[in-house]
């Protein structure tokens, strides 16, 4: 495979929008391209950062983009990025990118989890290609016709399909992947192989502990847990700059999920009971001076139980 204008073999490149070791496609496509032991290089790419003098990426085969433009960085750097990739993978959900298609003047690839969204559609109908989530399973689309890629309960990170934004970065990272020329048995190795180490079931309470990097993907996991079954759902905030932010709390209480006040990890599980779903938005370490997962993997490992007293 020769990239344009260079004339020579290449490792194939994906540009994926969002912070540098934050973004989901990013460990997928990687997942993917080490199940099928194919050589690619996926880069991180923060406009913000191009807007202030960093690097122009080098061209690439595929770019991808899974959050609003407007959110993603100064719309100048925006496209210059995407003008150096061949080929777009962009959210069909999301009506900004509508305009960004208009004004981009490459392949796209659409990727919608509300099947019948009119864009994917249309685009489809004249020959394009789409990765829809049809019921519970990630098509691949070309024109009238779908291959199934796999179903969401074989992607952990999707929570069964409750993690609606995890399972639209399946979607994204399938587009990009088959667009990169890796096999459909590739991606689906790379879908399984990325696990979600956050979920913990102990003694009948379920806690979810997560680490997103901004205010969108915060308010996205609180769509998540509202979709989880519990019979009580709890949010503690140990993020230091969540721990102030009345947008969150307020998209926590619309949620129907309760906002414990301020405190530690221990004394949330403290008050757990059987049935209680507990999310926790973490810091990057607890007071307690170890991480959040490694007190849950104690508490795990002990054996414990709500009511009972937490592990030393």
């Amino acid at each position: 495979m020769e990239r344009s204008g260079e004339g020579r073999e290449h490792t194939p490149l994906a540009l994926v929008m969002g912070e540098r070791g934050r973004t989901t496609v990013a460990r997928l496509l990687a997942a993917m391209a080490r199940s099928g032991g194919a050589p690619l290089e996926v880069l991180e790419v923060d406009a913000d950062a191009i807007a202030g003098g960093a690097p122009t990426p080098p061209p690439a085969d595929v770019a991808v983009m899974t959050r609003s433009p407007a959110r993603c960085g100064p719309a100048a750097a925006l496209f210059e990025i995407i003008e150096r990739a061949e080929r777009l993978v962009l959210n069909a959900d999301d009506p900004e990118c509508r305009n960004l298609a208009r004004a981009a003047d490459r392949p796209i690839t659409w990727y919608a989890v509300d099947p019948r969204n009119p864009l994917a559609r249309d685009h489809m109908d004249r020959g394009g290609d789409a990765c829809l989530l049809e019921g519970d399973t990630i098509a691949l689309c070309a024109g009238d016709t779908c291959a199934r890629v796999a179903s969401v309960r074989e992607i952990p990170l999707a929570l069964g399909g409750a993690a609606r934004h995890q399972v639209a970065n399946a979607l994204a990272a399938v587009g990009a992947a088959v667009g990169l020329g890796l096999s459909l048995a590739a991606v689906r190795a790379g879908l399984a192989a990325v696990h979600a180490p956050s979920h913990f079931r102990l003694g009948g309470a379920s806690i979810l502990v997560d680490r997103p990097p901004d205010r969108t993907a915060a308010e996205a996991l609180l769509r998540t847990a509202a979709e989880l079954p519990a019979e009580r759902r709890r949010a503690l905030f140990l993020r230091r700059d969540a721990a102030d932010s009345p947008q969150l709390f307020e998209a926590a209480r619309m949620a129907g999920i309760e906002v414990l006040p301020p405190g530690d990890l221990r004394g949330a599980l403290g008050e757990c009971a059987a049935g209680d779903l507990l999310l926790v938005l973490a810091a990057d370490e607890t007071p307690l001076g170890c991480s959040e997962e490694d007190l849950l993997r104690s508490a795990q490992a002990a054996g414990w139980t709500p009511g009972a007293p937490l592990p030393a």
